[in-house]
């Protein structure tokens, strides 16, 4: 975030964080109605964050490094 890439970031964990909760809840929770499936949901929306912020971190890397700057 301090590399002035906040909004991203801040994006990828609203759409996680709510987007796929609430996909998880409405499509895969009604095939399997357990308590383990909403437990479930929660480390696979912060691997999938994980996953996207990285992908921020890569590619705001990569136009850094093409500047000749580093982070």
């Amino acid at each position: 975030q301090a590399s002035g890439h906040s909004t991203a970031t801040m994006i990828n964990s609203v759409v996680g964080v709510l987007g796929v909760r609430i996909f998880w809840m409405r499509l895969i929770y009604p095939v399997r109605t357990t308590l383990d499936t909403i437990y479930i949901c929660y480390p696979v929306t912060w691997i999938l964050i994980v996953l996207a912020n990285s992908t921020v971190l890569a590619i705001a890397y990569t136009k850094y490094r093409k500047k000749g700057k580093v982070l």
